[in-house]
């Protein structure tokens, strides 16, 4: 892997996009002294902790072949565990954001016609 000049960025040779797109990169390599010095970070961790849990992968990275194994431990837990209902988690695309959206404005406006007040208890969907 080429290791870029840091000197670059600060003569302004390279984009800070560029910059933010590398750093991120780096955190993802297990083992590397970046990704060290963010998981030893107390206040990240802090912060961190309160952000809530991903359910679905990131779609940098999720390759065909991904998709694949996950398609292929769908079939086999259905198979064994006679589960038909359950599935692996897959990255969402904006596609997908935008249909649950839609579907959660559905059934808000179902609730708020047949219990105006009692809005607040309306289910939250999640993907």
């Amino acid at each position: 892997m080429h290791v870029p000049d840091p000197l670059d960025w600060i003569a302004g040779k390279r984009s800070w996009k560029q910059f933010l797109r590398y750093t991120e990169r780096l955190s993802r390599i297990p083992g590397s002294a970046y990704r060290e010095a963010l998981e030893l970070n107390p206040e990240l961790a802090g912060k961190r902790k309160k952000l809530p849990k991903a359910k679905n992968p990131p779609l940098f990275g999720y390759s065909a072949e991904m998709y694949l194994i996950t398609d292929l431990a769908d079939l086999l837990y259905k198979r064994f565990a006679r589960d038909p209902g359950v599935s692996f988690p897959r990255p969402l695309t904006a596609i997908d954001h935008l249909s649950l959206a839609k579907r959660q404005a559905g059934m808000d406006r179902l609730v708020q016609s047949f219990f105006p007040s009692h809005t607040h208890l309306t289910p939250r969907l999640e993907a």
